[in-house]
């Protein structure tokens, strides 16, 4: 497929057009692996997301799909001790078939490299928190053959210890030391640790209907405090519950001083008033009684911007 733009003038404006070339519709026949002696080509085919054609489908080649599956197949072996594996190349072989149609190979090229296995972490810096107290947060086991996802979630923990009380201007590296010859894999991690972080502003950005007072009010933080994550997804949730915002965005730019921090919402208002009308009928066989009736319904759940709800039910029906 190819796309080509240009100005064009229409009727004394000036739009830009897309012109578009669609190109040949290609399918994808087989899909194979090269360089896979772990992992069998069918439970490698299981990881993506790309199919041949067949019954019930119809093979389509998507390239952002292509891209994703490249990445899956990595995370796949690096999950199970293979961390230096990676997909060198996907070559792309186009066979055109007797009646016309162009079928497509795929062969994914796999480096696997060695399994490794978990040799623990390590803390330097850390003072705030004992080496204990982080290292029970660590739930990969030596021994046993490294999960890279499980490790970034083990040394995430750590992180969040921290940004939990309030230490978010500490500095948290990680050095990945690898011993090839056993085929091992540690992680020394560097704290360099600072004060906690106080608020010394809520902002509140976006609000053109909804009072700042309104919103405060669903905040459990006070300038003052010491930063709390927990407490800004709680704040988030809160917000997001009345249903006067369809973006709630928390955001923590640096404040006037060292130590200190503003806590900003930018919110996107969304409509909060319903309004229903229209006809009814009783379907009454009483000769004086007549059969339509007028609805109208008006539901406001954040009248005037101040929180409140206001809603009202009117139905009126013309007397004989």
């Amino acid at each position: 497929m190819q796309v080509r733009s240009e100005l064009q003038e229409i009727g004394g404006n000036t739009v830009l057009a897309f012109h578009i070339t669609e190109g040949e519709r290609i399918t994808i026949q087989e899909i194979r692996f090269e360089g896979n002696t772990t992992f069998s080509d069918r439970t490698l085919r299981g990881q993506i997301s790309l199919r041949t054609r067949g019954f019930g489908r119809d093979g389509a080649f998507n390239e952002a799909r292509l891209i994703a599956d490249r990445a899956a197949l990595a995370m796949y072996y690096h999950e199970r001790g293979f961390i230096d594996a990676v997909v060198l190349d996907v070559t792309q072989e186009v066979i055109r078939d007797a009646r016309g149609n162009n079928n497509l190979i795929l062969t994914f090229n796999i480096s696997e490299g060695p399994r490794f296995t978990f040799d623990g972490v390590t803390f330097e810096g850390n003072r705030i928190f004992s080496t204990e107290t982080l290292t029970a947060l660590v739930r990969s086991r030596p021994g046993e053959v490294v999960n890279a996802r499980r490790v970034a979630m083990d040394l995430q923990r750590v992180a969040d210890l921290y940004f939990e009380n309030g230490y978010i201007f500490n500095t948290i590296s990680t050095d990945e030391r690898r011993d090839r010859i056993n085929n091992t894999v540690s992680y020394h991690v560097f704290i360099v640790e600072r004060g906690r972080a106080h608020i010394e502003n809520i902002v509140i950005v976006g609000n053109e209907r909804t009072r700042t007072d309104v919103i405060l009010r669903e905040i459990p933080l006070i300038p003052g405090d010491v930063f709390s994550r927990t407490r800004v997804e709680e704040a988030w949730r809160n917000l997001m519950n009345l249903r006067y915002f369809s973006v709630v965005m928390p955001e923590t730019p640096p404040g006037s001083a060292e130590g200190l921090m503003d806590l900003v919402f930018v919110v996107e208002e969304q409509p909060t008033t319903e309004l229903q009308a229209g006809l009814t009928f009783s379907g009454s066989a009483e000769p004086d009684t007549f059969p339509i009736s007028l609805l109208f319904r008006l539901n406001d759940i954040n009248f005037r911007g101040s929180g409140n709800q206001l809603g009202f039910d009117v139905n009126a029906s013309p007397q004989t």
